[in-house]
């Protein structure tokens, strides 16, 4: 689980059914990077809100009350950080050390 992950279930929940040449050019991965996000969020989400490829479009029941519930149940340990997101977090812990 990683930003892009959450960024893409947000994206998809807001913006239901998303055309794959969209996503593709929107988020600029391949097809099969947005294959692997989609089993890795269904292997989380419940069965009624998981992510379907429908032809050319990418599907899914969620909604903005079954997204909060789905960051509410992601453990922090399965949450993989990003270069940047670190580098953010350390800036922030040095400039709060002597607070």
């Amino acid at each position: 689980m990683n930003h892009f992950d959450l960024s893409f279930l947000k994206y998809l929940q807001d913006n239901n059914p998303l055309g794959i040449e969209h996503a593709v050019q929107r988020f600029g991965k391949t097809l099969s990077t947005l294959k692997r996000t989609m089993k890795e969020l269904n292997e989380l989400l419940p069965a009624n809100v998981q992510l379907h490829q429908d032809n050319q479009c990418i599907t899914t029941r969620i909604g903005y009350s079954d997204y909060i519930d789905f960051l509410q149940r992601v453990q922090f340990n399965r949450y993989l950080t990003t270069a940047e997101e670190r580098v953010q977090d350390l800036f922030v812990a040095l400039c709060l050390r002597d607070v």
